[in-house]
């Protein structure tokens, strides 16, 4: 994919890719390379979020722009809710996910595999590794929202 996004984009199929941070100025060849929309899962707080600034970026380029903070130290299960509910609206889709080092990118596109697309825990948990999951308490919330909320 040939995104300068100020950090390797990485494409997991043709729905979906995840991120680490990029500036603003990235978001005209995101829409170029076919994006509909960016999922930013940083806090507002976090140093170099620049959210406000990315939402402008991304609605002067023509994408969606869908802001949905969600923290490594206390993830909330709503956030994952409204993740999959973002990831599942056509007008979004591809939807290119990022947070600032692909950790929480990772975490809650393995749960979007198991939900959406009817993967096994394991396998979504395995590619999510490859992605960027680092952090072992976010891995187990994974597991847990997904076996917690089993539908």
């Amino acid at each position: 994919m040939d995104v300068d996004a100020g950090g390797s984009v990485v494409e997991v199929e043709s729905t979906v890719s995840r991120a680490p941070s990029f500036p603003p100025e990235a978001f005209c060849a995101l829409k170029r390379a076919g994006y509909a929309s960016v999922i930013n899962l940083r806090a507002a707080e976090e140093p170099g979020a620049v959210i406000e600034a990315q939402a402008t970026a991304a609605h002067a380029a023509g994408l969606q722009f869908v802001h949905l903070p969600f923290s490594v130290q206390s993830p909330d299960a709503a956030a994952v809710d409204a993740f999959l509910t973002a990831v599942t609206v056509s007008a979004n889709v591809p939807a290119l996910i990022h947070c600032r080092t692909g950790n929480r990118a990772a975490a809650l596109w393995s749960i979007a595999r198991v939900r959406v697309q009817g993967w096994a825990i394991e396998r979504a948990m395995d590619e999510a590794v490859r992605l960027g999951l680092r952090d072992p308490m976010l891995r187990q919330f994974a597991v847990d929202y997904l076996t917690l909320t089993a539908r």
